[in-house]
C-alpha cells in the first residue's frame, strides 16, 4: 500500500506496515480500516492485527475455542 501527500510518496509497503504508522497517517487524514484498529486494540488478548473482517472473526473464534477447551 502506498500513501501520497501533495504528489509525493510518504509511505510505501505492506498494508500492515503502512497502517501501523498511525501518526503519519493522521497527518494526511487517513484512518486504518476499523477492523484493523479493533484487532490492534485486542493485541493483549493475543489477537494479531487483521485487515479483513473474515480473518478477524476466524481469529476470535479460534481464541474462544482455545479458551473454552481450557475449562
Amino acid at each position: 500500500a502506498g500513501v501520497m501527500n501533495e504528489g509525493k510518496i510518504m509511505m510505501d509497503g505492506p498494508p500492515e506496515e503502512v497502517f501501523s504508522q498511525k501518526t503519519t497517517l493522521e497527518k494526511v487524514f487517513i484512518r486504518p480500516p476499523q477492523v484493523y484498529e479493533l484487532s490492534t486494540r485486542l493485541r493483549g488478548l493475543n489477537v494479531t492485527p487483521k485487515l479483513k473482517v473474515i480473518d478477524f472473526v476466524e481469529e476470535v473464534l479460534r481464541l474462544v475455542k482455545a479458551s473454552s477447551s481450557l475449562h
